[in-house]
């Protein structure tokens, strides 16, 4: 069945030159809709799609040898390209910027992470250590604060809230039940627990007995591991389990994704504002159904894409636009595209788009029932994505407030 790489992102290692969205503020009508295009003086990047085998592919470890990978070689961070054009339309306030809400200190929640070293590698220092969850940017629109609010107040699930557990989401024990369509008309099932300790830990477990995970760092342990029929543990951190812990970040990638978007009130925020309509870069066949919906676009660092790019990506802090559609009735997120942005450009490469279905309450949070996933197809042009989505999670139950600690992410 699946889950591991069932939640592995498509690359497309093609290097281009984005063109500015145009955005539109609550202040002005009319204008045209954001698009990110691709250059017309540079071919169009064809979609590459993965053959997968019948069985449910992430089930064991994919081994590559060093010198000669299976899958080709591991992709790098992009990087800022010469020619790239900045958004104009969107002022994007500094990252050591703090934004004011009141004179009174903040009472900013501690992570638990700790219990060994990072996976990931020395922590870098964080540009945006300053900004203060939930604090909106001095200059923010009337109409953006408005609707915000209104996102907020349909976040919060009175009958589940439980006033003695706040702060931001940072241990969840979840079950989904997973489809993947593979590229070829084939889809497979599975159900998966994944459980996730902020801001970097996780371990998921695969119905035919495999589970992936990442945990601390130490004289015993090295971070990444696999564990079969509960009993044969493998360090999965070597150079030849590449793919292996690329699954295990595309994990942790959705789910740091899947919870910022539940609760977006604990998201540190460098700008927000209205637009008029959603990106001309968008599935096909949704423009009706877009444009019934109201239009927030946020820039943070509590998205996460890195997974997208390469296990060995440098784990310094990105910045990431977040378009949000919401329900002019309940005033939840409906459709959602993320994309990674350096020095004010697009990587489209990496971007994703995200249908959230019905909301369930769960420990005070009304988190999405079903989350369906497109990754970008290049083909047209305009580039767009998928019609179809490539993964999609149905949530089954668990908890938002699980009380995990590092330890819980050893292998053994």
């Amino acid at each position: 069945m699946l889950l591991a790489s069932t939640l592995s992102i498509v690359l497309l290692l093609v290097a281009q030159d984005p063109v500015t969205p145009v955005e539109q503020s609550d202040e002005k009508a009319g204008a045209t809709p954001p698009i990110i295009e691709l250059p017309s003086d540079k071919p169009t990047p064809a979609r590459t799609i993965p053959t997968r085998p019948k069985r449910l592919p992430g089930m064991g470890l994919i081994r590559i040898k060093p010198k000669t990978p299976a899958n080709g070689p591991v992709a790098t961070a992009p990087k800022t390209r010469p020619g790239e054009k900045a958004l104009e339309a969107m002022p994007q306030p500094s990252a050591h910027e703090t934004p004011k809400a009141s004179d009174e200190k903040q009472d900013v929640p501690k992570s638990p992470f700790s219990g060994g070293k990072s996976p990931f590698g020395t922590k870098k220092e964080d540009p945006f250590a300053k900004l203060v969850r939930g604090v909106l940017p001095q200059g923010t629109s009337p109409g953006a604060i408005a609707l915000w609010q209104s996102l907020l107040k349909a976040s919060i699930d009175q009958p589940t809230l439980d006033a003695t557990k706040t702060g931001p989401i940072e241990s969840a024990d979840l079950n989904f039940q997973v489809v993947i369509r593979d590229g070829q008309g084939s889809n497979n099932e599975a159900d998966s627990r994944i459980r996730f300790l902020a801001p970097n830990y996780v371990r998921f477990q695969l119905e035919e007995g495999v589970e992936l995970g990442c945990g601390p760092v130490d004289k015993n342990d090295h971070g990444f591991w696999s564990l079969s029929n509960g009993k044969e543990f493998q360090d999965i951190s070597l150079r030849q389990y590449a793919q292996s812990k690329q699954r295990v970040l595309d994990v942790l990638n959705k789910m740091k994704n899947f919870l910022a978007l539940a609760e977006p009130g604990n998201l540190r925020i460098l700008s927000l504002s209205t637009i008029a309509s959603a990106p001309i870069n968008q599935p096909p066949g949704a423009a009706k159904h877009l444009k019934g919906l109201n239009w927030l676009t946020l820039d943070s660092p509590d998205f996460d894409l890195r997974a997208s790019i390469s296990v060995t990506a440098d784990p310094k802090p990105r910045v990431y636009r977040a378009y949000l559609g919401l329900s002019k009735t309940d005033h939840r997120v409906k459709e959602a595209m993320v994309v990674e942005v350096i020095d004010r450009a697009p990587i489209v490469e990496t971007s994703v788009w995200l249908t959230l279905g019905d909301h369930i309450g769960l420990d005070g949070v009304t988190f999405p029932g079903s989350i369906l996933i497109r990754r970008p197809d290049f083909r047209p042009s305009p580039w767009s994505f998928t019609k179809r989505p490539t993964e999609e999670l149905y949530l089954m139950g668990g908890s938002l407030r699980a009380n995990l600690t590092p330890e819980d992410f050893r292998g053994r």
